[in-house]
């Protein structure tokens, strides 16, 4: 499953929350991991494998994430607080769902 690449610009002291949301007859976050990606410029870095919030990011403590289950809907939620700037493409990526 590929979500479409999003653009967010904002000033330093805002905060965002990303979200995605997917349907599906059953889900495993263990086959299945979402996981949220930087893109900026030639470099790719992870955030998070599923619920786990990955270094450098971790040692911010400004990242949150947050799994809601009620099958067959499931929404995944990214939340970067204050004292930021993403001025390039997040985009959110998850293996195909079998």
């Amino acid at each position: 499953m590929w979500t479409k690449g999003q653009v967010y610009v904002l000033h330093a002291g805002q905060s965002v929350e990303l979200d995605c949301e997917f349907y599906a007859e059953t889900f495993n976050m263990f086959k299945n991991p979402v996981v949220w990606k930087k893109h900026q410029r030639q470099e790719m870095t992870e955030i998070n494998i599923m619920g786990n919030i990955l270094p450098p990011f971790l040692a911010a403590g400004r990242f949150v994430v947050a799994f809601d289950k009620k099958p067959p809907r499931y929404r995944m939620t990214l939340r970067v607080t204050g004292d930021c700037v993403i001025t390039n493409y997040i985009n959110l990526y998850s293996p195909k769902i079998r």
